[in-house]
């Protein structure tokens, strides 16, 4: 069922969504209803005047938005989509302004107000299951350890030190004295065997 949403009213419409959701922009609000009980419906969000037209490869696939037009409302583009539409009952128009609404419904549109639109939303996002957490809670197997050693280039031995110098193109490695001065830093104290000479 194709819904119509009056954007800025369900934008401004206050006192529904917890302090951490509220103020939401039109983005906000494409993701609300992109995973949301509304996200295999198509969804035209329908706004005031003109405004910079989110890039369609940013949308998802059901959800538009389209602007009235300069010196337009909402309210007169959602009754042009209503009235072009072949079946107006499969409406439903989202607003809480009682024009908007009554215009809807003498079209045999469904309504329903912001509000409760957006306790649904509210409903939807506190029900979704969170991600799982893929940190590790206990010790890391072999592999794992295996993996970190590789990646950050550390000496398997005593992973505390960096592994020994990788040649740099060629035969060329770093200068033993340069060695000696990062195991100096990681190690916080000199090396009496590297700082003495023999």
């Amino acid at each position: 069922m194709p819904l119509l949403i009056d954007t800025y009213n369900v934008l401004h419409t206050t006192g529904v969504l917890p302090p951490e959701m509220a103020g939401i922009d039109v983005g906000g609000l494409i993701r609300l209803i992109s995973s949301s009980r509304y996200r295999r419906q198509l969804v035209t969000l329908v706004c005031d005047g003109t405004g910079p037209m989110p890039s369609s490869a940013g949308l998802p696939r059901l959800i538009a938005v389209r602007f009235a037009g300069p010196g337009r409302e909402a309210d007169d583009l959602i009754r042009e989509l209503i009235d072009a539409a072949s079946d107006r009952r499969r409406i439903t128009v989202v607003t809480s302004d009682r024009a908007v609404a009554t215009a809807a419904r003498k079209r045999r549109c469904r309504t329903i107000t912001s509000q409760a639109f957006l306790g649904h939303l509210l409903a939807d996002a506190q029900t979704r299951p969170k991600p799982p957490d893929d940190r590790p809670t206990g010790p890391l197997d072999k592999k794992r350890v295996d993996q970190w050693i590789e990646q950050f280039g550390l000496d398997e031995t005593d992973p505390t030190k960096p592994a020994a110098a990788e040649p740099l193109g060629g035969d060329r490695t770093l200068p033993p004295a340069v060695i000696r001065q990062a195991e100096e830093l990681l190690d916080g104290d000199p090396d009496d065997d590297a700082a003495s000479p023999d």
